[in-house]
Order: C-alpha cells, then sequence, then structure tokens
C-alpha cells in the first residue's frame, strides 16, 4: 500500500462511528505502524514520527499493546487532538500528491511541476450559480 492510500484509510479508521480511543488504537495498529517514513519528504517525517512516539509511550499491562497501554492513560481531548493531526498529515500528504510533488533524490527537496491553479483558471469565464438557475 502506498503513502497517500495508507494515510487515507487511517483517516477513514478515525471517522468511524467508536470511541475515540478505540478509533485512535485501530487507526495506529491497522495502519500508521505499516508506513515507510522514507516515503514522506523530511518534514513530515518528522511529525509522522513523532505521532508514532506518542502513540506508544506507556508501558503496557499485560495482555495489551503499548498503543493501547498509551491511548487508555489518554484524555478523550489528548486523543482528539492526536486524531486532529493524523488528520492533519494525511491533508499534507494528499496536498502533496494533488499537486503532483516529487522529491528530488539529492535534496529531499519538494518541487512542484504543476502552475498555480489561479493562473490556470485565469481567462476563463465563470458562470455563478444563480445565472444557471434562473433559465
Amino acid at each position: 500500500m502506498n503513502i497517500h492510500d495508507a494515510m487515507q484509510a487511517a483517516v477513514r479508521e478515525l471517522v468511524l462511528n467508536n470511541h475515540i480511543k478505540h478509533r485512535l488504537i485501530s487507526c495506529y495498529l491497522k495502519h500508521l505502524q505499516h508506513i515507510n517514513e522514507a516515503e514522506l519528504p523530511t518534514a513530515l517525517r518528522a511529525e509522522l514520527a513523532r505521532i508514532r512516539l506518542v502513540l506508544v509511550a506507556a508501558e503496557p499491562l499485560p495482555g495489551e499493546t503499548n498503543v493501547q497501554a498509551t491511548v487508555r492513560k489518554m484524555s478523550i481531548d489528548d486523543a482528539e487532538r492526536l486524531a486532529t493531526d493524523v488528520v492533519t498529515l494525511a491533508s499534507d500528504i494528499a496536498k502533496g500528491s494533488s499537486q503532483q510533488l516529487s522529491w528530488s533524490d539529492d535534496s529531499q527537496a519538494l518541487v512542484t511541476r504543476t502552475e498555480p491553479r489561479a493562473r490556470r483558471l485565469a481567462g476563463r469565464k465563470v458562470t455563478p450559480m444563480f445565472a444557471l438557475q434562473e433559465g
């Protein structure tokens, strides 16, 4: 699974109809722990590493994983903030993908290959929605 698909699946896990703590545990166990950080640009690697470290910080009780122990000890607010961080990371990755970003092998710098949206749309005639409805 590539990075974009993995992050999309992680976000889908976070929006299911379960308790936030259960969703966060599932998101990590099914998706986040399997992501290869090398597929990300340097700036996003640090954020993924931080999220993963936060999720496995606690010592588990017998029969549970580090992530289960960590999330069990979190407040609801902390769990919601961390889930928001995962969604923000996924959004940052998606933004890079939608702009057709690539990474140079030697510097890991982001290089855009598309022109800005405003320049692409310049000069196009735009019809307001209310004008279409008046018929």
